[in-house]
């Protein structure tokens, strides 16, 4: 009796351990698979299912993102704004010039569920601030939704571009990409913050940045006190920091500050100079107005921050600043920057200055 028992309690442990086998080699497969986690920039842990090639892209920065990774042919679904080509303003974004968006699928924005859920999209890229938004689209679509931070203050120099790029990277297997654009930035700002060093004038340099753009009002007096073009240069902004997108100004403000240098957003140029001709008589005895040193750049954001225009213009500011140390050929530098940027897409620099305006250089206001 007891040795059958114990031919029972043997046979069991052996079907136990047959079973556990099946288990764990199903388990081995389902991780063969190749899906994977990934802890996004709003402290989100998702999962990534393996082999993406279908993404969505919503709010300001995403899609320019996945266009710096060479991951443009992923997209099947954009946000109403990427969407509007017929808006004036919609080339003023270097990434609209860049990628042509016929043919991709307008889902309106984060609440169109069944539009998102429509496109077919493995995952979702979205900037969106709130984490129950973000949540709440991947429960309504069941696709994973990947959250990432593109705000008013992170500029090129910012530790959350180069994080952006490196989680985008894992999610769209463009880690290779990722990491030779994250290290073109790093390299370029070194170069150039190396350079500044050797300069005697640019600690005497004061900059006033006009003319920039947010949620469609711009002008003269729209500014900013976080510049990372100045800020690598050692170049003083005479605007105060505050935290956020680009705000409003006064005249009067300028002329207590006033500015040795006055460089102009591309991106408000026209209202720009109304402006301006408008508060001439007050602006007459700002030293940058005085001395003629008043130069436009190209649209430092659209929809979010244009990261390779930042680059643009730090090689010319430096080359205004001081044309000694920063002795180079600007124009081949800035379209070395959309070379690494876009690669393979033959985009040029007077495509920009055609879409943009004038770009970057001397104003004979």
């Amino acid at each position: 009796m007891t040795s059958g028992k114990n031919k029972l309690i043997a046979l069991f442990a052996v079907a136990i351990v047959v079973i556990a086998g099946v288990v764990i080699f199903t388990a081995d497969n389902s991780k063969d698979d190749g899906d994977f986690t990934v802890t996004d920039m709003r402290g989100r842990i998702v999962s990534i299912p393996s082999n993406v090639d279908k993404i969505v892209c919503l709010s300001a920065g995403s899609l320019r993102l996945v266009e710096y990774l060479g991951a443009a042919d992923m997209v099947v679904g954009i946000d109403k704004e990427d969407s509007n080509v017929s808006k004036p303003t919609y080339y003023k974004g270097t990434y609209h010039i860049a990628f042509d968006v016929k043919g991709i699928a307008n889902v309106g924005n984060e609440e169109n569920f069944k539009a998102i859920k429509d496109t077919g999209a493995q995952v979702i890229i979205s900037s969106a601030t709130d984490v129950s938004k973000l949540d709440d689209l991947q429960d309504k679509t069941g696709i994973s939704v990947v959250g990432i931070d593109a705000g008013g203050n992170r500029g090129v120099a910012s530790d959350e571009l180069s994080k952006n790029l490196k989680l985008l990277g894992k999610v769209l297997d463009k880690s290779d990409r990722a990491d030779q654009l994250t290290n073109y930035i790093k390299d370029t700002i070194k170069t150039m913050e190396d350079l500044s060093k050797k300069s005697t004038v640019i600690k005497d340099a004061k900059c006033y940045l006009g003319g920039m753009f947010f949620y469609m009002k711009g002008g003269l007096y729209k500014t900013t006190g976080n510049l990372d073009p100045f800020s690598i240069l050692g170049a003083n902004n005479v605007m105060p920091f505050k935290e956020g997108n680009p705000y409003d100004t006064k005249v009067q403000e300028v002329v207590i500050a006033n500015p040795n240098y006055m460089f102009i957003d591309s991106i408000t140029i026209d209202a720009t100079k109304k402006q301006f001709d408008d508060d001439k008589e007050l602006l007459k005895n700002v030293d940058a107005v005085k001395e003629g040193k008043i130069y436009s750049l190209f649209v430092d954001r659209f929809y979010g921050i244009n990261w390779e225009s930042e680059l643009m213009n730090l090689y010319y500011i430096g080359s205004v600043l001081d044309p000694k140390v920063f002795d180079y050929n600007v124009d081949e530098k800035m379209q070395s920057v959309l070379d690494m940027f876009y690669p393979g897409i033959g985009l040029k620099l007077s495509n920009i200055k055609d879409k943009q305006g004038p770009g970057a250089g001397v104003l004979d206001w």
